[in-house]
C-alpha cells in the first residue's frame, strides 16, 4: 500500500478477513486429512487474498 501498488480501504479488515479464511482452510487440513490438497489450499488462498485486496493473483508471486 506504502508503494501505491493498490488501494485498501480498510486494511484491518483486510488482514482478519485473510487471516480467518486461512485459519479456516487449514482445519479441513488437519483435523480430516485428504478433505482439502496442500495445492487446493494454496490456490483458494491466493484467489481470496487478490480478492480481498483488490488486485490480480498473479501479482502474488508465483504460486507453488
Amino acid at each position: 500500500m506504502e508503494r501505491g501498488e493498490f488501494h485498501c480501504p480498510d486494511a484491518h479488515a483486510a488482514t482478519w478477513r485473510i487471516t480467518l479464511f486461512l485459519d479456516g482452510l487449514a482445519v479441513p487440513m488437519v483435523a480430516r486429512r485428504g478433505a482439502l490438497r496442500k495445492d487446493e489450499a494454496a490456490a483458494w488462498m491466493r484467489e481470496h487474498t487478490a480478492a480481498t485486496l483488490g488486485i490480480d493473483a498473479r501479482a502474488l508471486g508465483p504460486g507453488r
